[in-house]
């Protein structure tokens, strides 16, 4: 909890410092005040705490905020949660500014940022990116061990499916890469519309 003396309050402090220092040095005269003579009326807590209350509404910051005030002759408490520590800062300052308060006893708390929950479809992604670069390496490696280096054929793999690029040699070439590359484990489909077999003889 922290604690504030309000301006008002401090000066008043100072004001009766000075006042007994001076007393101390200056003999004047004492006058009882007349029993008739009119008193400023001091605000009561009802009051204080109705001026609070109106003087936090006007604050944007506490928009929303949570924010219970209590006065006890003259001392303001201020409990409740606010968003962050810069509403926390101008919900005191604004109470300290109303006319009556003595002290201000902050009790405010700062409501937790809310925890961002993981979402599942994101490691799903991540997982499945993962396979598909391990399918890759895997079907370019047999790729490079099965077909002669005068071919050059690439290979990606988008969900599980392999698609294949480049130059093969003729039809039954194209054939038996894909029965090669349907056997790497995780393919679950192989695409050789990319493969480009300049020696294969169409038959109508």
């Amino acid at each position: 909890m922290s604690r504030y003396l309000s301006g008002n309050t401090r000066l008043r402090a100072l004001a009766a410092v000075i006042g007994i220092a001076f007393g101390a040095v200056l003999v004047a005269p004492v006058y009882a005040a007349r029993s008739d003579a009119p008193a400023q009326a001091a605000s009561s807590d009802s009051q204080i705490t109705a001026r609070v209350k109106e003087q936090l509404a006007g604050v944007p910051s506490l928009k929303g905020a949570n924010v219970d005030v209590k006065t006890d002759d003259g001392v303001v408490t201020l409990s409740g949660a606010v968003k962050d520590r810069y509403a926390k800062s101008a919900a005191t300052t604004a109470a300290l500014t109303v006319e009556g308060v003595r002290i201000l006893d902050d009790e405010l708390k700062i409501t937790s940022a809310p925890k961002k929950v993981a979402d599942p479809r994101v490691g799903k992604a991540a997982n499945r990116s993962a396979e598909d670069d391990r399918i890759t390496a895997d079907v370019r490696q047999l790729l490079a061990q099965s077909i002669p280096k005068r071919y050059k054929v690439d290979a990606r793999t988008e969900h599980g499916v392999v698609y294949l690029s480049g130059d093969v040699m003729d039809g039954a070439a194209v054939e038996r890469l894909r029965g090669m590359v349907a056997q790497v484990d995780g393919v679950k489909n192989v695409n050789t519309l990319g493969l480009d077999a300049p020696f294969v003889t169409m038959n109508y």
